[in-house]
C-alpha cells in the first residue's frame, strides 16, 4: 500500500464481531439457535464473525438486524473515526462542485 493513499471508511471485523457477541448475549441466544435462525449449515461462520475473522454477508446482516431488533449500522462497525478526515477532505470539494453544477442547471 502506498503511504500517500487516502484512508476511506471500511468495516472493522473485530469491532463488528464484538457487537454481534454483545447482541447474542443480550438477547440470550445461543450460537446454535442463531445458526438455525439464519439457516446456516454450521456455526463456523458465526464463530468467524465473533472472532473478527470474517464479516456477515449483507443477507445475514439484514437478518441479524431483525433478530436483534436493531439497525444494520448498530451491528456493522467501521473505522470511520480514522478515515473520516481523509474522506471529508476528498469528498467535500467533490460535493461542492456537484452542488454548484446542480444550481447552475436549475437556473437554466
Amino acid at each position: 500500500m502506498h503511504t500517500d493513499m487516502k484512508k476511506f471508511p471500511l468495516p472493522d471485523r473485530q469491532k463488528t464481531g464484538r457487537k454481534i457477541s454483545f447482541y447474542i448475549k443480550s438477547n440470550k441466544i445461543s450460537v446454535e439457535t442463531l445458526r438455525v435462525m439464519l439457516n446456516l449449515g454450521s456455526v463456523q461462520s458465526i464463530y468467524h464473525w465473533l472472532e473478527g475473522r470474517a464479516l456477515p454477508s449483507v443477507d445475514n446482516l439484514y437478518a441479524l438486524s431483525i433478530i436483534f431488533n436493531v439497525t444494520i449500522d448498530h451491528i456493522l462497525c467501521g473505522n470511520y473515526d480514522q478515515a473520516s478526515e481523509d474522506a471529508s477532505r476528498i469528498l467535500f470539494p467533490r460535493m461542492q462542485a456537484y452542488q454548484k453544477k446542480l444550481r447552475k442547471a436549475a437556473r437554466q
